[in-house]
């Protein structure tokens, strides 16, 4: 009768290993997923090298607005009617101006992911020399 309840304890015990094993595997596929999942150094660096590339691209485009905006500045127009007009309304000076503070605005926007996108490789606990080129 011993030996039975041993037998049987045994079997429950190897029942339950089994259980938590089966779980393991289990387990893993359904855990609801978070914000901060594991995620490698290449995910991260690539985060931050599609975030970086994004503002130098913006930052050399405003650059050539800026160039834009200086250049008509000091040209003058032979056409004196287109000259006239132009000086009147400023459209394409004014519209240059819009472009840089509109471009101004998309580099901070990025620049603000880029803080946030700091923040998220913080709080998931990541090697911050990923976040560097």
């Amino acid at each position: 009768m011993q030996q039975t309840e041993q037998k049987i304890a045994e079997l429950e015990e190897h029942l339950q290993d089994l259980r938590l094993h089966s779980a393991n595997k289990t387990g893993e596929a359904e855990k609801p997923v978070t914000r901060f999942e594991e995620k490698d150094e290449a995910y991260w660096r690539k985060q931050f090298a599609e975030i970086r590339y994004r503002i130098r691209t913006a930052q050399s485009e405003l650059d050539i607005l800026r160039r834009e905006l200086n250049e008509a500045l000091l040209i003058y127009d032979p056409n004196p009617q287109k000259a006239l007009r132009e000086s009147v309304t400023h459209k394409n000076i004014n519209a240059h101006r819009q472009a840089i503070e509109d471009k101004e605005k998309e580099i901070a926007e990025l620049q603000n992911q880029l803080s946030d996108l700091e923040d998220d490789l913080r709080h998931a606990g990541g090697d911050p020399g990923w976040s560097r080129e």
